[in-house]
């Protein structure tokens, strides 16, 4: 394994998750194939990047000189035994298949296995929440490959959430705190509450465009992205030791960074070319999710042009695709791409503020340099923004 910190962090954390979910999928094979495409298709890994890119920061050079690989494996080994009792024919070809795709080469600066564990912990979570907005939306494809709905059903889809969900709270018991277990089963419920607001909003499209609520639309968006966000921040600090006055600092962070990122992922949604984003343009829309652009856009319009727009995104999510672009022509006049843009900044601006406090509050010696690129890469993307909209 070649390259060194957070790089090297991210990539074990990806050779973690892979064994987890091979492990499960041995465990219960009628869900084997949605669960190796998770494996296979890991996603960006941003919640894990908080978590190892804070507690790096927290640690600074009091992390762990290096870290064994092959004593890594073996470790995993026993935490699958932990898990679910594997019998021991299992665990043993198990133990082979790790070993051809674990190193067990020593990288200098590695954290404690915990850190990946917990790393690992809320990805499963974030891939859990995937799982279910699937059913809920009735998603075909989800990062490229068959959707676990396409291959399980509604019933068998919602039950591999399930699944993931227990698996994520026992990677948290082996590797965390009491008080972090709390903070993520607290957090667990509000994600739900969101979700039910959003399916509120769902089952009335028409009210939803004629009357936009904006705090209704920002509380979906804390609830469903922000706050894991701020856990992983919160999280990784708390495992590395950090003082309550840096944990509250880097909560707040997170919290804005995961608010800007979701803004500009929905305003991605409308204008992103689909051979980068690997998604259908307006597929949010299309599932009825009415997001900020579009209230942002309506808020400020007058009652005919209100009308027209919902007119046209009824007939959008009827099925008819020829009138998506004249949907974003009249999100960009109206100026929902501009004013969601101004709104992502300005999350941006404070995750910066926080995250400059947690550094000067705690007195440490390195910059969170990890941290600050991915505000600045979140804020890169928000450029995609039309900059002829006009209200």
């Amino acid at each position: 394994m070649s390259g060194s910190g957070l790089q090297v962090d991210l990539e074990w954390t990806r050779q973690v998750l892979s064994f987890v979910l091979e492990d499960e999928a041995r465990r219960t094979p009628e869900a084997a194939a949605a669960l190796r495409d998770l494996a296979n298709k890991p996603g960006k890994l941003l919640r894990p990047r908080l978590v190892l890119g804070v507690s790096r920061f927290v640690l600074g050079e009091t992390a762990v000189p290096e870290a064994d690989f092959r004593g890594a494996s073996l470790e995993l080994q026993r935490l699958s035994e932990r898990l679910g009792n594997t019998p021991a024919r299992i665990l043993r070809n198990g133990a082979a298949d790790l070993e051809s795709w674990v190193t067990r080469r020593s990288f200098e600066g590695a954290l404690e296995n915990r850190f990946y564990l917990l790393a690992v912990a809320l990805e499963i979570l974030h891939l859990a929440t995937l799982t279910h907005d699937d059913v809920v939306d009735g998603a075909e494809y989800r990062r490229g490959l068959p959707s676990a709905r396409s291959r399980l059903g509604n019933s068998g889809a919602v039950l591999l959430g399930d699944l993931l969900l227990t698996l994520c709270f026992s990677l948290v018991n082996e590797a965390a705190s009491r008080e972090t277990a709390r903070l993520l089963s607290g957090l667990v419920r509000l994600m739900a509450r969101a979700e039910f607001l959003q399916l509120g909003l769902r089952k009335n499209l028409w009210a939803a465009i004629q009357r936009p609520n904006r705090r209704d639309c920002l509380r979906i968006l804390g609830g469903k992205t922000a706050l894991l966000f701020g856990l992983a921040m919160v999280s990784g600090a708390r495992e590395a030791g950090a003082k309550q006055v840096v944990l509250e600092e880097l909560g707040r962070s997170g919290y804005a960074l995961g608010m800007a990122f979701q803004i500009a992922d929905d305003i991605g949604d409308f204008l992103v070319d689909p051979r980068r984003s690997g998604k259908p343009r307006g597929q949010d829309l299309r599932e009825g999710q009415i997001t900020l652009p579009v209230i942002e856009a309506v808020r400020h319009a007058d009652e005919v042009r209100r009308y027209e727009l919902a007119r046209l995104i009824e007939e959008y999510t009827s099925g008819s695709d020829g009138v998506l672009d004249i949907i974003v022509e009249q999100l960009e006049h109206m100026g929902g791409f501009r004013s969601a843009c101004e709104l992502a900044l300005t999350y941006l601006s404070r995750a910066r503020r926080h995250l400059n406090a947690a550094h000067e509050r705690g007195g440490y010696g390195r910059v969170a340099s990890d941290l600050s690129a991915l505000i600045d890469q979140v804020e890169e993307s928000l450029r995609i923004q039309p900059e002829n909209s006009t209200a």
